[in-house]
């Protein structure tokens, strides 16, 4: 003890000494405390030098990243010598969970296997800590620098932080039963994990927080306000008569983040909503709070997600009727009644319709043919009796989100929140329905009077099968993807909650068997331009001009000949162009803005995937200007507050 007082007297200058005299090829007698020059509020346990310099490669992929000392100087703005000798590290203040470790092959890149760590240093380190390596040029031992000393202190602090996360959900479980009966019922059969899940903020750091649930929530939340909505006991009528855009205006109006977070305050559920996280001393037991203005005030943002998230997770656990009743509780939805409102029994009126329907849906069980008709009606039909599909194409828009979210909830429980939000948008896109919506011929009977729609629908039709651009090299008509969302909205109205989720799925079928097959399903899903981005960064950029600009602009001799004068005629058609630092790669000319932008983008990323060498030598150059730019902005920073 001593000893340890004796180090704790050590001014920075001793402290940074003693780590740069420790030897680069002997294990240390025992684990010590590190602290980063560039992070001095970061701590780590040091077990020994890992054999490596930090010039050497660094075993993921960040960018302008290449060496151990690139990621020192672009990720923490510090530079180390070139043989600068690493340690073997864990990062502190992590607490073991699901999520925490790093995956099998991360570990096996940044520090020795559990196994090897026990051979060459003679002791274990830590389970659920973060492995890293360190050097020594970057380092210094903090005043209490005995890594079983500062461990026994540090486990304190965590069994605090655990206890008072099972009271939080413990007392919010009791707050419900309360004051939302059926929410707390609800919540009383479920594991405390599953409700810590939904009041876990990811500025816990965690691992496990409500994001996904939100993800879902938002979809069962705008499913519930739709329907209750339609079957307003007040607003039935009114609710016919509106626009598409009137009615997606109310439902977001609904479900505001205001609104939601409002709810929430009132409820006083941002009261348990947990926002601390134990890393850093960010964390205080409520006990020693001082004063209630240290507590900290969920934000609107996060007040909202929430509630979102405890409709997700009922949904999850116990369905679409307890989610209903719940929603009710929150006062999330409008007075309405479960009546049964026939439009008109079936007929024999529109065979073709109905049979067309029940094919593409899979629903055999149709009541009203009136739906059927409603949802095959664009609005240039002006039909006397019968409503265009707008209601129905709002309803629908619902019943495939939660279907499409709810499918990739399950099918993909490990897949993190952003690569799902990429599946999403690719399973309801509009060029995904037309698509889908072409290969059934529900063109063919589809009631407008647009008279450019069939001219459209041909183009289409001819880029999908004849040219086989793909869904995103292509710019469907709008209807023929409407007509499917009002399909599933009619299936919905007519069958139910459950006839609807199926209808959905049914109709996704072809895309959600595609998923299943591929290894990376978020790779294919998502945008070329966005891969593009991705890849590119700032080396590459996408510029679209109207034709007769692009041919006042350029002087390619090609493009204003004998191809300009083939084309010129037809008018109205935009070209794309992908640039690398201000040169022409690909320059693409088609109908529509998106079309020529997604073939363009297609172009360039189907030529470096079949030239893995051109796609290496890109990748450097795109690294090498990563790195120029932050040494650029670096020298750009003033050294001292008097040069500022």
């Amino acid at each position: 003890m001593r000893r340890r007082l004796e180090e704790g007297k050590r001014d920075k200058k001793k402290r940074t000494a003693a780590v740069l005299t420790l030897s680069d090829k002997e294990s240390l007698l025992a684990p010590r405390l590190w602290c980063p020059l560039y992070d001095t509020t970061a701590t780590y346990i040091v077990y020994g030098p890992s054999g490596q310099l930090s010039n050497s490669l660094f075993p993921f992929e960040k960018e302008g990243v290449i060496t151990y000392r690139d990621y020192f100087r672009t990720q923490h703005g510090y530079v180390v010598p070139a043989n600068s000798q690493l340690f073997v590290a864990q990062r502190l203040w992590r607490l073991p969970s699901r999520q925490s470790n790093l995956s099998a092959s991360n570990q096996k890149d940044c520090a020795p296997s559990h196994q090897d760590v026990d051979h060459r240093y003679r002791y274990p380190y830590c389970n659920g800590l973060a492995s890293v390596k360190l050097s020594k040029d970057a380092c210094f031992e903090p005043p209490l620098a005995d890594s079983n000393v500062f461990l026994l202190i540090t486990l304190i602090p965590q069994l605090l932080y655990c206890m008072e996360r099972n009271l939080t959900v413990h007392a919010f479980i009791y707050h419900c039963k309360e004051n939302l009966p059926v929410l707390g019922a609800c919540l009383a059969t479920l594991p405390i994990e599953n409700v810590l899940e939904v009041l876990t903020t990811s500025s816990c750091g965690e691992g496990e927080s409500y994001e996904k649930l939100e993800w879902l929530g938002d979809a069962v939340l705008k499913l519930i306000q739709t329907d209750s909505l339609i079957k307003s006991i007040n607003l039935t009528i009114w609710i016919q008569n509106l626009h598409e855009g009137e009615l997606t205006s109310l439902l977001s109006e609904m479900g505001s983040n205001k609104r939601l977070a409002e709810l929430c305050r009132l409820l006083s559920i941002d009261r348990f909503i947990l926002t601390s996280s134990l890393s850093r001393g960010l964390w205080t037991p409520s006990p020693l709070e001082l004063s209630e203005q240290k507590r900290i005030v969920p934000p609107e943002k996060v007040c909202a997600d929430v509630i979102e998230a405890i409709l997700g997770l009922v949904y999850r656990e116990e369905g679409y009727e307890l989610a209903l009743k719940v929603a009710d509780e929150l006062h999330l939805t409008v007075p309405w009644k479960d009546s049964e409102q026939v439009d008109g029994e079936m007929d024999a009126s529109s065979p073709q319709l109905v049979e067309a329907a029940q094919h593409f849906t899979g629903y055999q069980q149709f009541r009203r043919s009136t739906l059927v008709e409603e949802a095959f009606t664009h609005p240039t039909s002006f039909h006397p009796v019968t409503s265009s599909y707008q209601r129905l194409e709002w309803i629908g828009d619902a019943v495939l989100c939660l279907a499409a979210r709810e499918w990739l909830f399950y099918q993909f429980p490990d897949c993190p929140l952003g690569d799902l939000v990429i599946m999403e948008a690719s399973l309801v896109a509009n060029e995904t329905l037309a698509y889908l919506s072409l290969r059934s011929g529900l063109q063919r009977h589809l009631n407008h009077r647009d008279q450019t729609l069939p001219a459209r629908i041909e183009t289409y039709h001819w880029n999908i099968r004849e040219h086989g651009r793909g869904l995103w090299g292509t710019h469907p008509p709008k209807p023929i993807a409407d007509v499917v969302e009002s399909l599933l909205g009619a299936v919905h109205v007519d069958g139910g909650f459950v006839k609807g989720q199926e209808a959905a799925l049914h109709v996704l079928l072809p895309i959600c068997d595609l998923f299943r097959q591929i290894r990376e399903p978020a790779a294919l899903a998502k945008h070329p331009k966005q891969q593009l981005s991705e890849l590119g960064g700032s080396l590459l950029s996408v510029t679209v001009w109207s034709e007769e600009v692009y041919a006042r602009t350029k002087t390619n001799l090609v493009w204003r000949g004998r191809q300009f004068g083939a084309v010129q005629r037809n008018g109205h058609k935009k070209v794309a162009s992908v640039q690398c630092l201000g040169v022409d790669l690909v320059t693409v000319l088609d109908a529509s803005r998106s079309a020529a932008t997604n073939r363009a983008c297609a172009m360039v990323l189907a030529t470096l995937e079949r030239n893995p060498d051109l796609l290496d030598r890109f990748k450097s150059a795109r690294s090498r200007i990563h790195i120029k730019a932050v040494e650029i902005s670096k020298d750009d920073e003033p050294e001292s507050e008097s040069d500022a």
